[in-house]
């Protein structure tokens, strides 16, 4: 009878997998923030990895990595990298390593292997307080595929394990575990800017 009346029945509303913009100040990549939790159905495991991909290939974030190398170049951190094109690529490689294997263990590893979500969902409604206090509670507790609220171990595990495996190919005065936890501590602070 529907059909006699030219009326069809509603498509169901698709989940929202990627985001409209995907960048922070329509510049930085962040291919991770939704706006609304109630429209996100769960990623695949093919996407947290497509997700991971995207990020560490987009120009903006390659230009930025390149930045902070040449700022680590300019102010000589690790000395023992030398200077020119040699000193310059060993930074780069290093920040570019760091921050890849840190995007792959948060956004795709570990959210495969838990069933997490790597997504973070904007706080849409309230004050500012409100919106900081939903920022940085993101980092201890995010939801499952599921949809259900628990510890993010993706993240705090994901960055852990991250960092560890950076002492593979750090400089061997820079293997130690004050050296491994301050590369621990920017990624967990950045995390609350999202």
């Amino acid at each position: 009878m529907k059909g006699d009346l030219g009326i069809e029945p509603a498509a169901p509303t698709q989940p929202q997998i990627a985001p409209k913009n995907g960048r922070l100040f329509w510049v930085l990549p962040h291919y991770l923030t939704f706006e609304n939790r109630d429209q996100s159905g769960p990623l695949s495991a093919k996407t947290k990895f497509e997700l991971s991909a995207k990020t560490m290939s987009d120009p903006v974030t390659i230009s930025f990595i390149c930045a902070m190398a040449l700022i680590g170049q300019a102010r000589n951190s690790d000395p023992s990298y030398g200077q020119g094109l040699r000193g310059y690529a060993k930074r780069f490689g290093t920040f570019y390593a760091d921050t890849g294997i840190g995007t792959l263990m948060t956004t795709s590893v570990f959210p495969t292997l838990l069933h997490q979500d790597p997504r973070y969902f904007q706080v849409g409604k309230g004050g500012a307080w409100r919106r900081v206090i939903g920022s940085v509670s993101q980092i201890l507790v995010t939801r499952s595929d599921s949809g259900e609220g628990q510890f993010n171990y993706s993240v705090i595990v994901g960055e852990a394990v991250a960092c560890g495996i950076s002492n593979v190919y750090h400089l061997r005065d820079q293997r130690t575990l004050g050296h491994t936890l301050d590369r621990l501590d920017p990624f967990m602070q950045s995390r609350s800017f999202y």
